[in-house]
């Protein structure tokens, strides 16, 4: 009685650790009830249950429980199902593992070589010894993973990763199996740590490989977003220019068009009308800075900020004839303002929503400050905050864009989160000089 007590325990902690980690690992965009995950560890349980009343141990659960928890999870967290059942492959292969190398632990312990056959396919008090070595290894390598998991670069996107390195350990895990049911001996157990030595060396060697395939995307498609954002601000340019110059004529056209009503020239006048180009301007937009085209971008997101309801205090003194080129201010003030919107618009309670943007000479340095509501929790990985959408190659692209902006003028760029106020800051330092020198 006590013998299948146990057994049940330690099969739900294996099953309910799978979803634990799949919390852990993906945004929290979604985050199903308990219950709801406690109710499929449950069907899996009594599945594998009913699979090890014919044979203790067999490959049967080792096919069900990654097919299982690998769509019941993409289900519960609104994941991909590749990204999940490799995820889930993996965790199979690490279980096998930790099995057949607690029983050559155990063997060495007991100084019996044949401990293998005595606890996978019989139920006694040894067995009860080897599951719970098992279930401890497999507790503390989650709360490891508990640990840590903000602070490492997971790259789950590439699920082919995970299903190769599955391939390679589950092809020498099988072989040293055979190995340790047939005959154990010591050389079987430095295998086994041989092949958990290779399998922590792939996932070293390819996450590294991956991890830098990935920033040299994220910098080509930051570079190319740059390069977009700075055209597109350069027609915004024009057009502000050529509205500026139609409000500098404004006086002249009243002049001419009153001269012609005084005149009676309606015909004139028509025509005179008729030949204006009709360029809409604001008489009201706030000249901030010597640079046309950084008062069209801050004065562009104040507008926007009204419309949205939120409240944006602006405190700029930028230097006259700097070495700062416009395209680079609108990079860095662009992306960092419509990031602040958007943690403003994001705000579940209806509070007083504001931004506060500085722009400030400090001795040799540039300094752009912008602070903002922010009420949900940052992501941050390396030390980097990361985005928390779903999608991430469509997004997180703005933070990369203002830093290797900055780097152009030896600068950096620093965020901070305060969770007590809920707040997110971000501050970006440009070396500055005037030109010429």
């Amino acid at each position: 009685m006590i013998n299948a007590i146990f057994e049940i325990i330690s099969s739900f902690i294996e099953i309910y650790l799978f979803y634990a980690i799949i919390g852990l690992l993906f945004p929290k965009e979604v985050n199903p009830p308990k219950i709801k995950i406690i109710l499929q560890s449950m069907v899996l349980l009594c599945i594998v249950l009913y699979l090890n009343s014919f044979v203790l141990y067999s490959w049967m659960p080792f096919l069900v429980f990654p097919t299982y928890v690998g769509i019941t999870a993409a289900t519960l967290y609104k994941e991909k199902y590749r990204y999940t059942i490799s995820i889930a492959l993996f965790y199979s292969l690490i279980i096998y593992v930790i099995d057949f190398f607690s029983v050559t632990l155990l063997s060495i312990v007991y100084r019996n070589p044949d401990f293998a056959q005595s606890v996978l396919y019989s139920k006694s008090v040894d067995r009860l010894v080897y599951i719970s070595v098992c279930k401890i290894i497999l507790l503390l390598l989650y709360y490891e993973l508990y640990r840590t998991h903000k602070k490492i670069n997971l790259y789950f996107e590439g699920y082919k990763f995970w299903i190769l390195i599955t391939i390679c350990g589950f092809s020498g895990g099988i072989f040293l199996a055979e190995k340790t049911l047939d005959q154990f001996d010591l050389h079987i157990a430095i295998s086994w740590v041989f092949l958990i030595v290779i399998i922590i060396l792939l996932i070293i060697i390819l996450g590294s490989y991956m991890v830098r395939k990935v920033e040299k995307q994220n910098y080509e498609f930051a570079k190319t977003r740059s390069e977009l954002l700075e055209n597109n601000y350069t027609n915004l340019k024009q057009a502000y220019e050529l509205n500026a110059k139609m409000y500098h004529d404004y006086k002249h056209h009243i002049s001419a068009i009153q001269s012609l009503i005084y005149e009676e020239n309606i015909e004139g006048l028509k025509e005179y009308i008729s030949n204006l180009e009709m360029v809409h301007f604001n008489m009201n937009d706030k000249r901030w800075t010597s640079d046309a085209t950084v008062n069209f971008i801050i004065n562009n997101k104040i507008s926007e900020c009204k419309k949205e309801g939120i409240e944006i205090k602006a405190n700029i003194d930028f230097p006259i004839d700097s070495n700062i080129k416009t395209n680079d201010m609108v990079v860095i003030l662009a992306n960092l303002l419509d990031n602040a919107i958007e943690a403003c618009n994001q705000i579940p309670v209806p509070i007083n929503k504001s931004i506060h943007l500085i722009i400030r000479r400090v001795n040799e340095m540039l300094v752009i400050k912008v602070e903002n509501p922010c009420f949900q929790t940052p992501k941050i990985i390396d030390e980097k905050f990361m985005t928390n959408k779903k999608n991430k190659y469509e997004h997180g692209w703005g933070l990369i864009s203002v830093e290797n902006t900055a780097h152009k003028y030896e600068g950096t760029l620093r965020c901070s989160y305060d969770a007590k106020e809920k707040t997110f800051k971000t501050t970006v330092n440009l070396a500055c000089q005037k030109n010429g020198f």
